[in-house]
């Protein structure tokens, strides 16, 4: 590479700075640099005119690997998806009160409950008429039952006291309502049957007979014979 820088001065004859850098043969692997000195005033104007020449270098090929690389191959063990099934959701019944949904929907007059029957009764308990879910009216089922109740009660005589339950669903004050209007509706049967009736109630949701809903849902019949106590 070959450097000429050029010194002007307005007193001065132009000055000439010439440097060589020789390198070696490209076998040594080695540069040799050579300056020149050279000096210039420090007041002196300088220009410069550089002609750059760049030889990096000029080695020979790499020579071929002694081992040629080995191809590896790659084996992956993959194991077969998990499968699963959920189960079926289980379908849960809303609940419902006694005296009529939430939304005030009441449930429809002959549901599979409101068909049960109970024996008409005996010496040794009450008459019991069960009821559906929510329901107050006599069907032809039950008025069946109340009449043969009737007849039994007038082969034996006495008096009678009529009381209607509800199964734990719903408020106390509907279940109330709901029980004393279901015993009114048999004890205005019993009457027509010539039945003398003592007492009328509705006992709510008191005294279960049964865990069985369906089976609370009902109207007892106790007979008192002679004005005495009935035995519940």
């Amino acid at each position: 590479m070959e450097w000429k820088m050029k010194l002007s001065s307005k007193n001065a004859l132009p000055i000439i700075l010439i440097g060589y850098f020789s390198f070696a043969s490209p076998e040594a692997g080695a540069v040799e640099i050579i300056k020149t000195p050279y000096r210039y005033p420090s007041d002196m104007e300088v220009a410069i005119e550089a002609a750059e020449t760049f030889v990096l270098c000029d080695c020979k090929a790499a020579p071929p690997l002694a081992v040629k690389p080995r191809e590896i191959p790659i084996a992956l063990k993959v194991t077969e998806p998990f499968h699963f099934t959920l189960p079926a959701p289980i379908r849960e019944e809303p609940v419902q009160e006694e005296g009529g949904s939430a939304g005030g929907g009441e449930m429809r007059e002959g549901e599979p409950d409101s068909t049960l029957t109970a024996p008409a009764g005996d010496d040794s308990g009450p008459a019991i008429i069960l009821f559906g879910f929510n329901e107050k009216r006599i069907t032809p089922e039950q008025e069946k039952e109340i009449l043969k109740a009737a007849d039994r009660i007038k082969k034996s005589g006495g008096e009678v006291n009529v009381f209607g339950h509800t199964c734990d669903l719903g408020g106390s004050d509907q279940n109330d309502r709901i029980s004393r209007e279901r015993a009114e509706r048999v004890a205005a049967i019993l009457k027509e049957r010539a039945v003398t009736v003592a007492e009328i109630a509705g006992k709510g949701s008191c005294c279960p007979r049964s865990t069985d809903r369906r089976l609370n849902r009902r109207v007892e019949i106790f007979v008192t014979k002679n004005g005495g106590d009935h035995e519940k």
